[in-house]
């Protein structure tokens, strides 16, 4: 089978460099030696060493930078969130500020050096990226699955969690005290995504395990306007386009 203007990545953030010459021949050895004990040293002999400031463990998020085109931020289950400058194809900073896995980040759409991240620590954090030592907590009912920033209003943001609720914070407050400003029990089961509508302020949608995809008016108390089970099984992502609402 032919394949013609075949898609190429034209930059790799991270990874692992290429494994040395014997490396297999030496692990199988070590094999023989140690038994079961994977050492992390046998996986590097295997598979190469990671590159300076890789993620440890596996990828969850991504966010591109809207105001700063080469930058992305990404959140990783080795519990950190990493800042990438895509033409150097560099880590610039890493945050270490979530006790779990980071499942989801994105930057704020008017104040481009404000990243908020979600982690399975149960808080979500607004981090300002020129000062990393400066975070506020939001704490959440739950396993954090899913941000999104109201662009209508980017003092508000939503959170999505596993216990199918949906929380809204204003980041001008904080703390461990600070209080949702309301929210929707918005699915039965996990909430795996949450998105504001850029063209209606009101407009919320929101997608969950229970295999449905709801959209929410917000105007006064929130209201369910319609909910579709869209027959591809559990919703895990789902999002408004933002060029086209």
């Amino acid at each position: 089978l032919d394949s013609v203007d075949a898609i190429e990545p034209v930059a790799a953030l991270g990874g692992r460099n290429p494994p040395q010459a014997g490396a297999k021949k030496k692990s199988r050895n070590n094999k023989k030696r140690k038994g079961k004990n994977k050492t992390k040293g046998l996986k590097d002999e295997i598979y190469g060493s990671l590159k300076k400031g890789s993620h440890k463990l596996g990828v969850m998020s991504l966010s591109w930078n809207t105001k700063n085109r080469a930058c992305i931020a990404s959140g990783s289950a080795d519990h950190t969130a990493k800042l990438w400058d895509i033409p150097n194809t560099t880590c610039t900073l890493t945050l270490n500020h979530h006790r779990n896995k980071v499942q989801c980040l994105a930057w704020n759409p008017a104040e481009a050096p404000f990243l908020l991240t979600g982690s399975y620590d149960q808080q979500c954090a607004v981090v300002d990226v020129r000062d990393s030592k400066t975070v506020k907590f939001y704490k959440v009912d739950g396993e954090v699955q899913d941000v999104s920033w109201n662009p209508n209003n980017p003092a508000i943001f939503a959170v999505a969690s596993d216990s199918g609720n949906v929380m809204f914070y204003d980041v001008r407050k904080s703390g461990h005290q600070t209080k949702p400003l309301f929210t929707i029990g918005a699915h039965d089961g996990e909430v795996s995504s949450v998105s504001f509508n850029a063209k209606y302020p009101h407009m919320l949608a929101t997608g969950g395990v229970d295999e449905t995809v709801k959209i929410w008016d917000l105007s006064s108390s929130p209201v369910c306007l319609e909910k579709k089970d869209l027959k591809i099984g559990k919703v895990f992502s789902m999002a408004f386009n933002s060029e086209d609402p």
